[in-house]
């Protein structure tokens, strides 16, 4: 699936068997189902942080919101 974030630039996600992706404020958002459940936030810079819970936390959610730029994708995962 091809993408444009907040540059313009393209980007480009693959998408595994049983999810689905949109975009919120031009970050891709994928759900896909596995074992367990938990959120992935994966930044522009290439760290990670981890959701257990499937619920970021305020700054995070405001970054995507303000469009900042600095999460490249969040990808949820449900059982």
């Amino acid at each position: 699936v091809e993408f444009s974030d907040l540059d313009g630039q393209p980007y480009s996600l693959s998408l595994p068997g049983n999810s689905l992706a949109f975009t919120v404020c031009q970050v891709p958002v994928m759900y896909r189902l596995g074992a367990g459940s938990g959120m992935d936030v994966i930044y522009t810079d290439g760290s990670r942080k981890r959701f257990p819970e499937a619920v970021i936390d305020s700054e995070t959610s405001r970054g995507i919101f303000e469009r900042r730029g600095e999460v490249r994708v969040v990808e949820v995962v449900i059982s």
